[in-house]
């Protein structure tokens, strides 16, 4: 997938809609009344068009299956297993980021990924970074955790970018799907539903 953003030299995410790469494209295009003949062409009438129509609603992300709720005080987010290689990638792809430290780096994860996904101060709160516990389905999808033994009890709960919860309140908001591919290339890997080992409180106030 082609990257639609990028980070400026101030750090600061800019990103690339369709509509704004059309625009750009606009103003780099020079029209002239004169034909290369010397002629002159017709100036077009100012007919009314008719009024856009309305914009279709992005498809929402496809989530399933959901998560095994076998107990209700389990909390599952829905996110994306964090690597350091997924750094690496992205310093190489964009050298801007590499002036942030490698200790912080995963702090600009949950920042990029509110920017993508366009969501609201209320939903923001749950695209964070959290620990969580491996599980089946990761092993299957994901290819860093692919064959692991999850029999043997001695795996330490993982850091997860997560970017919604399995609520109702969160499935009310979904993130659109072509939000979510935005995010899941600069993950690097496909987002899985996790199991949280521990949720921080202080993000709910």
């Amino acid at each position: 997938m082609a990257r639609s953003w990028y980070v400026d030299e101030d750090l600061r995410l800019v990103l690339h809609s369709p509509e704004q790469q059309l625009a750009s494209d606009l103003d780099c295009l020079h029209l002239s009344d004169e034909d290369s003949d010397g002629s002159t062409t017709p100036k077009a009438d100012h007919t009314a068009l008719p009024p856009p129509s309305t914009p279709e609603p992005l498809p929402r992300v496809d989530c399933l299956p959901h998560p095994p709720h076998t107990n209700p005080r389990r909390l599952w987010v829905y996110g994306y297993l964090v690597r350091d290689n997924v750094r690496k990638r992205l310093v190489a792809e964009m050298p801007t980021l590499g002036r942030i430290s490698q200790a912080t780096f995963f702090e600009l994860y949950p920042i990029i990924a509110r920017k993508l996904l366009g969501v609201d101060e209320k939903t923001a709160k749950e695209v964070r970074l959290v620990s969580c516990q491996i599980h089946g389905t990761a092993t299957k999808k994901i290819p860093e955790l692919y064959g692991l033994d999850l029999t043997k009890g001695t795996h330490m709960p993982e850091l997860v970018l997560s970017l919604f919860t399995f609520t109702n309140r969160a499935f009310r908001t979904l993130p659109s799907q072509a939000a979510v591919d935005e995010v899941t290339d600069m993950m690097g890997s496909p987002p899985v539903w996790w199991p949280v080992y521990e949720w921080d409180p202080f993000y709910d106030s």
